[in-house]
């Protein structure tokens, strides 16, 4: 069975944030590129961000989404803004499943302190975004690196946000939280959390914790599963960067399962996801590539469509 492929960032992060290292970088780059072309997604280990952030977001996010209904709802979004709380039913689809039900916090922007925050659950997932950030620069820096673009900083010089915050994107970063299925419910084998679709960003960064459940699907159409790591990274490809690079990198599909043991255990899971995206008064054309190439663009002219989906980002 085909395995998303696993790529060591270590070399990278021991280099620094200002340390470049020509060969080092080259090298990871084309694992990257290599791994997005093939599957779409990559886990990225020694990652450099603080494992105990990711612990500390991860237990903050449980303690606030385990509150009560009316404690939550404080923090519920406002119209015509994805910021805030979400609550169960927001984001379930039509789907035919019952299980599909989920809370999430989102912010676009950068995180208004609370004053009231007594869980520390607004300062760790600010805390867990901004170190996110190098990540993205550097990932950023070794798509360019790998597609062989004239300027290794093509996509950096297009996500201004990164070091301003002021410069407006469609970036979302999400905390979501999915119920434990009460004992008294059935959970026929097979059924899903999420249903089967792709991300309509440039790139997500998604941290999983250890339940497990979900798969993506292969060019080959089979189903396979990205087993959470620990203490890795998962990146996807979103709609916005295959239509940029005309398919090279495919928004492949993914769903989230019920593994045997959340159906055994009857527990809650998590994940928190980085949506990001380029500045939005980005021009997105056509990307010249040696590596891209001989690839059709055909599939950028798809771009009218993702453009459209990302515009009812801005008024959900």
């Amino acid at each position: 069975m085909a395995t998303i492929p696993v790529v060591d960032f270590k070399p990278i992060f021991q280099l620094g944030e200002t340390e470049v290292d020509g060969d080092i970088w080259k090298n990871i780059g084309h694992q990257i590129v290599e791994a997005l072309h093939s599957f779409g997604f990559v886990y990225l280990d020694n990652h450099g961000i603080d494992l105990n952030q990711i612990k500390n977001a991860f237990s903050a996010s449980r303690t606030f989404f385990e509150q009560g209904a009316e404690e939550k709802l404080r923090y519920k979004y406002e119209d015509k803004s994805p910021k805030g709380y979400h609550g169960q039913g927001y984001r379930d689809r039509s789907c035919g499943s019952i299980f599909e039900v989920r809370e999430s916090f989102d912010w676009t922007g950068r995180m208004k302190k609370h004053g009231n925050d007594q869980l520390n659950f607004f300062e760790e997932l600010q805390n867990l975004q901004e170190k996110c950030k190098p990540l993205a620069k550097a990932i950023f820096k070794l798509i360019g690196i790998g597609l062989k673009l004239d300027d290794d900083n093509y996509f950096l010089q297009r996500s201004q946000w990164l070091c301003n915050p002021d410069v407006p994107s469609f970036k979302t970063f999400r905390s979501l939280y999915y119920p434990a299925i009460p004992e008294d419910v059935e959970i026929p084998q097979g059924e899903f959390r999420v249903k089967e679709h792709s991300d309509f960003d440039f790139l997500t960064f998604l941290f999983q914790d250890s339940i497990g459940g979900l798969e993506i699907k292969t060019s080959n159409g089979k189903w396979i599963p990205a087993t959470p790591i620990p203490n890795a990274v998962i990146i996807n490809i979103g709609d916005l960067l295959e239509a940029w690079t005309g398919g090279y990198f495919p928004a492949t599909k993914h769903r989230v399962l019920i593994p045997e043991s959340e159906i055994k255990k009857r527990i809650a899971r998590q994940s928190i996801a980085y949506f990001l995206h380029p500045d939005s008064n980005t021009i997105v054309e056509p990307l010249q590539s040696p590596v891209i190439g001989a690839y059709s663009f055909q599939r950028f002219k798809a771009f009218e469509h993702t453009k459209s989906k990302l515009a009812t980002v801005n008024s959900y």
